[in-house]
């Protein structure tokens, strides 16, 4: 398929390039077309993946792409985006987070049935391998009581507060207690950190989104325990994080299916809509 990417200032731009284009990973799957215009980061990305098509807005890319990836950093461009593209009836990935509000997520969501496309959107996070690997080992044991994420996330980031980097820390809890509605939000905003809780199911979920600084890096790390024992985690990501990510964008290109649910989709939009509104208070 040809694909198109929107919001190239997104570091993921490169990764992208680098799988489909330079390295070949997916065969005839290629970037094709950039949006955003003949901007010097779209220079660069241009001549190492070989794309020759750039265009100014993602309405421009209609008829020059069989497929899209939305990555701009701030979510809250995401609807506007995707919309222009699935009405044209070209499936999206939207890369994290789907949107920074329940509206604009369902929007997205909405415009996709409507042209019956495929969509989806996740942190690369979600697929990383010791999240999956986390997974498992979970699933094959008793329900955890209790799935406590940390990880980096800055309410005041100008790319949609807290939704830049806290969708990572909620995404990794949600894979790992899925299909499970999120109930009993409660947020605590101390000096530096954001703590949340929830039940999902009858997991209690403990959420800790650590403000960066310039002196240390928040590393994600997973604590979990229950019946079946205890386990300390850091979800360490190596140079090709996001390629397990790719890897399901491109399984729902060819078979045209979203590999998350509607409301897998839009449950860590409306935990993190909570925490917004909360913050806000």
């Amino acid at each position: 398929m040809r694909i198109g990417i929107v919001g190239t200032e997104n570091s993921h731009a490169d990764h992208y390039v680098r799988n489909f284009n330079e390295h070949k990973r997916y065969g005839d799957h290629r970037i094709v077309a950039l949006s955003g215009g003949r901007s010097e980061r779209n220079e660069k990305l241009a001549g190492a993946g070989g794309i020759e098509q750039i265009v100014e807005n993602p309405a421009d890319l209609i008829g020059r792409i069989d497929a899209a990836i939305v990555c701009s950093r701030d979510g809250r461009q995401h609807r506007a985006e995707a919309t222009t593209l699935l009405d044209a009836s070209i499936p999206v990935l939207v890369d994290k987070p789907l949107a920074c509000d329940v509206p604009d997520a369902q929007a997205i969501l909405d415009a996709a049935h409507r042209a019956k496309v495929a969509v989806s959107s996740s942190s690369a996070l979600r697929w990383a391998d010791a999240t999956t690997e986390l997974a498992v080992r979970l699933g094959q044991g008793s329900r955890p009581d209790l799935v406590a994420v940390t990880g980096p996330a800055d309410p005041a980031s100008e790319y949609g507060g807290i939704f830049f980097y806290g969708i990572h820390v909620v995404e990794i809890a949600l894979a790992l207690v899925p299909d499970r509605p999120v109930t009993d939000i409660a947020v605590e905003a101390l000096s530096d950190t954001v703590v949340v809780t929830a039940l999902a199911g009858g997991t209690r979920l403990l959420l800790e989104l650590v403000r960066p600084d310039s002196r240390n890096q928040v590393p994600w790390r997973v604590v979990t325990a229950g019946p079946s024992g205890s386990i300390v985690e850091e979800i360490r990501l190596g140079e090709d994080y996001a390629a397990p990510s790719m890897d399901v964008f491109v399984e729902m290109l060819d078979s045209g299916r979203s590999p998350l649910t509607e409301d897998e989709l839009l449950a860590p939009v409306r935990l993190l809509s909570t925490v917004a509104e909360a913050l806000a208070e």
